[in-house]
């Protein structure tokens, strides 16, 4: 679990770096990086408060408010990667499926996390 604000952080450069490049993103994708963007503050901001939870508590976050915005952030990465909304420079391409496979990381990670915190309870 260490890990998290180290995958959070690379998350929140890869948004970042896309949201450099305005110039070439249509509306629709912009509204999906900048929802992107708010999904990882929420993420982060609930996940250092949630250092101090008891552990019942804690499962109960990692179920909701930890895989509820990394599912949303990895299935916009995969949105953006159809190029539902428009087509993607080279260099947004790379830079997505880079976030996608962070957002995969992260997420088995912390799958792998909960379900040891769960066998621990049992």
């Amino acid at each position: 679990m260490n890990n998290v604000p180290l995958y959070i952080d690379l998350l929140f450069r890869f948004v970042d770096a896309l949201l450099m490049d305005t110039a070439s993103l249509n509306e629709e994708q912009l509204d999906h990086l900048e929802s992107i963007h708010r999904q990882l503050v929420r993420f982060e901001n609930e996940y250092f408060s949630s250092v101090k939870l008891p552990l019942k508590q804690f499962i109960s976050y990692l179920n909701h408010d930890a895989f509820s915005p990394l599912t949303v952030i990895i299935g916009y990465g995969h949105v953006l990667l159809m190029e539902v909304s428009g087509p993607l420079n080279d260099f947004q391409r790379e830079v997505v499926e880079q976030l996608c496979q962070v957002a995969d990381s992260l997420y088995a990670e912390l799958r792998s996390y909960h379900e040891a915190l769960l066998a621990s309870r049992a």
